[in-house]
């Protein structure tokens, strides 16, 4: 299987606050795959800290979520073959 996403060491400080230290893990293509935790546990700082990942959109303080559309558009842009 191909991996889709691959995150590697991964640290995110806010001052002198760790909220990820060295997290790293590899997603399968057409694997399932859920983030579970408490609140405040680092699940949103880790889609977070993929830049090409798309931005949340936020609908009241302390919910986040994405626009399944925004996801199926970095999806399919994903999945294009890079131009040279």
């Amino acid at each position: 299987m191909k991996t889709a996403i691959d995150i590697c060491k991964v640290t995110k400080t806010f001052g002198t606050f760790t909220a990820l230290h060295s997290v790293s893990m590899s997603i399968m293509d057409n694997e399932f795959f859920t983030l579970l935790g408490p609140s405040g546990c680092g699940k949103t700082t880790l889609l977070k800290a993929n830049p090409t990942f798309p931005k949340p959109v936020r609908l009241s303080p302390g919910c986040t979520r994405w626009r399944i559309s925004d996801i199926e558009a970095w999806e399919s842009a994903k999945a294009k073959p890079a131009r040279n």
